[in-house]
């Protein structure tokens, strides 16, 4: 076999994985084949090593993050020092908001071990889904339902909204 088949297996290939990943995210999983193919080639990969930052508190940001391997830490920096206040892993979807408007990032993500993210930048989505008939009016529904069910959560668990917008909730902006 020549390098040339082999490296174009192996993109071949990698833009699969790629697109399972994209469908696998709920956010992107009702787009048609077409957009989730256009959107496979325009993510990038990104290795980080611990104790690096993926973004900052402060960024202003317009990607978001899907972590393929590994984990990282969400820290919030408070006067007394930095405070781990969650923490994503293989699987988990961050930061679809900057996919709509550049978001100012109020914690930081940092990689707690090795951590392989796929970087989905709001530009070439935008693009992609603005080519695609209803590919952008799919992806604001699935923002808006994931706002909402965020939400419900919060309420169930008795978390005060009371300092939110109007004191109702976040789903009411």
């Amino acid at each position: 076999m020549s390098s040339f088949t082999e490296n174009n297996s192996q993109l071949c290939c990698e833009h699969d994985r790629i697109m399972d990943i994209l469908r696998s995210i709920p956010h992107f999983s009702e787009l048609q084949v077409d957009s989730l193919k256009v959107m496979a080639l325009v993510c990038n990969h990104m290795n980080y090593q611990p104790g690096a930052n993926v973004f900052g508190a402060g960024d202003i940001d317009n990607k978001a993050y899907y972590i393929v391997e590994g984990t990282a830490e969400v820290i919030r920096a408070t006067d007394q020092g930095e405070v781990v206040v969650g923490a994503f892993a293989q699987g988990a979807f961050i930061g679809a908001l900057a996919l709509l408007s550049d978001v100012k990032r109020l914690f930081f993500l940092r990689a707690k071990t090795p951590l392989k993210c796929l970087i989905i930048p709001r530009k070439k989505l935008s693009q992609t889904l603005g080519q695609s008939g209803n590919g952008f009016q799919v992806f604001l529904k699935s923002i808006a339902a994931s706002i909402v069910a965020w939400e419900e959560v919060q309420l169930r668990s008795g978390t005060s909204i009371k300092s939110s917008p109007g004191g109702a909730g976040v789903s009411l902006l």
